[in-house]
């Protein structure tokens, strides 16, 4: 018998979402494998205009992309082949094709191994070279499907992400372009994308026109609404092209949209933010290093014998006494309708308030393959609201044992930007309503009203102090520190990489406003204010601290106390009796440069950090 707070994890976590998750959306389908398909012809090593070489920016992508799965998705497949090589080496023994990382989960030593290439710790020249004639491109695609195929891991999106200067391979080949075009089809009809990162030569502009325009495939669910081949040649543009392409757009679930009796649209679950924290502990055993598995087991207190599923009860405390439940009658408890997006009426989108929204929203896009004919009903159905400024309320059941919840569908048009790429794409967004008991009316005590004097002088540093902002361009410095130190740590290399505080206040910034800052000051706060010094920036506290001595310029006989802070020196590798600080176990007081001095004078190691000098 089980009781305690199994009726307070009643329901099931609302944020998955559609039905029977494990079979019909299995977490397999989340998975991603991609494969960087560099060119190593002579002509990718040529510096550009900018300085740079092709090649070089292809592998710092691809080097980049495997630290960053690591972090997000360490469970996606990434591979590296290189095509146009003079050394062979892939599964189909083809010539000119050399497989330098198979399909695998990100780890240190294989960034350590790209790495290797751009820092010219591996000679590319001798030890793989470029290829001496022309081959057929279709190899290179043949190659990618095999290694595909071979990976023993079932993935849920499969892509190609192609590196190449060259605009017209086999130009004078006409039977193995068609053979290339083919393969291409081929590909995408076994669910396999194709993505060209095009990339500009010295004396020549990329032309996609004369030959990949054939090649590469659009993904309907993925397309932006215009197909992007602008060619590059520097590396910041080409990563930040990576980045766009380099984590899927991975649906939460997917569920029916009822509309009425016999007419349903198929839709999937988008999350439009979420908090992005520290990754998980994961136990390890002790030896071997593994990760460890827990697995819980009940044992009957009298007898000593495990327990099955089917005798165990669950218990709740009513009136004063102990009531039990066998597990199949309560999933009919949880049970209060099937999971689904029913339509419940329309109302004005002038009813939806900003005091609404009690948690982040979702996105619900047409899923096609889930209901035929979804996209058609699904686009009627958001030009009808949008042109009637209506917003559609439904009840939402996100899973068989999740509890209905009301939420507002409101309806966002497809946006384009200048240059004619997709800037907001169609679809509702899903606002969760509040119940009748989460809108308080909050009774705020009475303050005193600030006069226009002073709120003009408010108005004057907002807007002064008014920026362009945009949650893209702040990265929390926590996590990156953090990430930082990770890196550092499974590359094994002695310094971690600088992290820049973004979310600091620009001071120096502010000092250009500095008459404004104070004129507000000395109208809102009196004479005598002086804010902590430990919560104000040091520009702040001497301002303060000089107004404060203007005014008690009357008082200059008086002699203010000075807190003194005691400062001990550093003492010199001979003032210190280093054996008795051993014995006496006081080696980590010491401070950095007293114990470098010891390693100096050792020759050992002195880059360290505090701990492992202290070893």
């Amino acid at each position: 018998r089980m009781s305690g707070s199994i009726w307070d994890e009643l329901w099931e976590d609302d944020d998955k979402y559609g039905t029977d998750q494990d079979e019909q959306f299995p977490a397999w389908m989340n998975k991603d494998a991609i494969i960087f398909l560099i060119d190593a012809q002579e002509a990718m090593f040529k510096e550009t205009d900018d300085g740079e070489i092709p090649f070089e920016n292809a592998v710092k992508c691809a080097t980049a992309t495997l630290a960053d799965k690591i972090i997000s998705t360490d469970s996606d497949l990434v591979g590296v082949c290189f095509f146009g090589t003079r050394k062979s080496k892939n599964p189909n023994n083809f010539d000119n094709i050399f497989v330098l990382q198979d399909l695998d989960v990100p780890d240190a030593q294989r960034i350590l191994d790209l790495e290797s290439l751009t820092s010219k710790k591996t000679d590319f020249h001798a030890e793989i070279g470029h290829a001496n004639s022309e081959f057929p491109f279709q190899d290179a695609l043949w190659t990618c499907s095999t290694l595909f195929s071979s990976s023993m891991t079932k993935v849920g999106h499969k892509r190609i992400f192609l590196f190449t200067n060259e605009d017209n391979p086999n130009s004078e080949d006409s039977h193995a372009r068609a053979q290339a075009i083919q393969r291409a089809k081929d590909l995408a009809e076994l669910g396999i994308d194709i993505e060209l990162f095009s990339m500009n030569k010295p004396d020549q502009a990329f032309d996609p026109t004369k030959f990949y325009v054939e090649i590469i495939s659009i993904n309907e669910e993925d397309n932006d609404g215009t197909w992007n081949f602008d060619a590059t040649s520097k590396f910041e543009e080409l990563r930040q092209r990576v980045r766009r392409k380099e984590f899927k757009k991975r649906s939460l679930g997917r569920l029916f949209l009822t509309i009425a009796d016999g007419v349903q649209i198929g839709v999937k679950f988008y999350n439009i933010v979420q908090e992005t924290v520290k990754g998980s502990f994961i136990p390890l055993h002790a030896k071997t290093n593994e990760p460890l598995k827990r697995v819980t087991k009940y044992v009957c207190e009298d007898t000593g014998s495990l327990l099955m599923d089917y005798q165990l009860l669950y218990g709740y405390d009513y009136g004063g006494k102990k009531v039990y439940f066998e597990k199949p009658v309560l999933n009919k408890v949880k049970y209060m309708c099937s999971p689904e997006i029913l339509l419940l009426g329309f109302k004005s989108r002038s009813c939806l308030k900003a005091y609404h929204n009690i948690k982040h929203s979702s996105f619900i896009y047409p899923d096609e393959q889930y209901v035929k004919g979804s996209t058609v009903a699904f686009a009627a159905l958001l030009s009808r609201t949008i042109a009637l400024d209506k917003i559609a309320i439904v009840r939402i059941t996100a899973r068989t044992n999740a509890s209905p919840r009301i939420a507002a569908l409101l309806p966002q048009p497809e946006v384009f930007d200048d240059d004619g790429i997709q800037s907001c794409p169609p679809g509702f967004h899903v606002i969760f309503l509040p119940y009748a008991d989460d809108i308080r009316n909050v009774e705020l005590p009475e303050m005193p009203k600030a006069s226009e004097d002073d709120i003009r002088l408010a108005k004057g540093i907002v807007k002064t102090l008014r920026i362009r902002f945009d949650s893209a361009n702040f990265e929390n410095p926590a996590l990156q520190k953090h990430y930082a130190s990770l890196q550092a740590i499974a590359l094994e290399r002695e310094a971690e990489e600088e992290v820049e505080d973004y979310v600091k206040p620009d001071e120096e910034g502010m000092m250009k406003f500095s008459d404004i800052i104070e004129a507000f000051g000395d109208a809102i706060f009196p004479p005598d204010y002086a804010p902590d010094p430990k919560k104000t920036p040091a520009a702040a506290t001497k301002k303060t601290l000089k107004r404060r001595r203007d005014d008690d310029d009357d008082d200059e006989e008086e002699e203010r106390p000075t807190k003194v802070r005691k400062v001990n020196p550093i003492k010199s590798y001979d003032e210190i009796d280093w054996a008795l600080e051993a014995k006496m176990g006081r080696i980590k007081r010491l401070k950095v440069k007293e114990l470098k001095s010891y390693t100096d004078k050792h020759k050992l190691n002195s880059k360290a950090k505090k701990a492992e000098l202290v070893e």
